[in-house]
This record gives structure tokens, sequence and C-alpha cells, in this order.
């Protein structure tokens, strides 16, 4: 994503959302390490190009902490 001053337009959003959506549903129709890169390179890099870095890093933290919220919840539920 090219260097701007101020917050990105409504169609810069649209593209980076688009772009993320696509990217972690790679991801998650792939969930071996290896299949991910050779499956999700190219949708890595346009999420990585169509995004700012910090959005970056913020959307694969949060995708990061709600499958931990998932695997707590299953281990909780198979608990009882």
């Amino acid at each position: 994503m090219e260097k701007d001053t101020g917050p990105p337009s409504a169609e810069k959003r649209r593209i980076c959302w688009n772009a993320r959506d696509n990217y972690l549903q790679c991801i998650q129709d792939h969930t071996l390490p290896e299949e991910q890169e050779s499956n999700c390179a190219k949708l890595k890099e346009e999420f990585d190009n169509s995004c700012p870095k910090a959005w970056v890093k913020h959307f694969i933290r949060q995708k990061a902490w709600q499958d931990y919220k998932k695997e707590v919840y299953k281990k909780r539920d198979e608990e009882k």
C-alpha cells in the first residue's frame, strides 16, 4: 500500500477487507502450514499490499485470538 497521509478512503478499506477475508478464508480452508504456504501465498501478498501494515498485524492477531478462544471453549465444553 502506498504511503498516504490520513486514513484510507472507503474504497481502500473495502479493498483491504476483501483481501483480508480472502486470505483468512484460504488459511481456514488449508489447515496444514505447508498447504497454506503453497495455496495462500498470493492472497497473503495481496492482503499485505492492500492494507496498512498496522491493520495486517491487527487482523492476524485478531484471528489468532479468535482461534484461541474457540479452542478454550471447545476444551471447556468437552470437560463438562
